[in-house]
């Protein structure tokens, strides 16, 4: 078999117009995964930008409180310190309340120990009575 002189230069335009077809799908494809990393990148910054949003937001928020705190007038600051103030008292009479409750715990123990003493000195005190008792009858006799 036997190639021809206008075969071989068709084969070589097929090849060519093959390789132009494989640079073009080549420079395609490039110009898609351009594309896709633009987008990407793209949808990155906007959720950034979302979150520096969000995030001014919640400053703006505590900005206002905190200038609306120093903004009070004299009566509205003297009654949140007075809230406070009860606040702490609260506290401190809840502590108390604690230690005097630990307290009684204490001294009703001490008293069911007290109790039990007082019961075993009543029955030898009716023991010492008994015995008396029949001493003086044995005494009598």
């Amino acid at each position: 078999m036997t190639i021809t002189v206008t075969q071989l230069k068709e084969a070589r335009l097929i090849a060519k117009q093959a390789e132009e077809e494989l640079y073009k799908a080549q420079a395609a494809k490039d110009k898609i995964n351009k594309e896709l990393a633009e987008a990407e990148a793209q949808a990155n910054l906007e959720a950034e930008l979302k979150k520096i949003a969000e995030r001014q937001t919640l400053a703006d928020k505590l900005k206002a409180e905190q200038d609306r705190i120093i903004n009070q007038s004299p009566e509205e600051k003297a009654k949140i310190r007075q809230n406070i103030e009860n606040l702490q008292q609260l506290q401190l009479t809840n502590e108390l309340v604690r230690i005097a409750e630990k307290e009684l715990k204490g001294l009703e123990q001490e008293n069911v120990n007290i109790i039990d003493k007082l019961s075993n000195a009543d029955k030898h005190l009716k023991e010492l009575i008994t015995e008396q008792a029949e001493l003086n009858n044995e005494l009598k006799q």
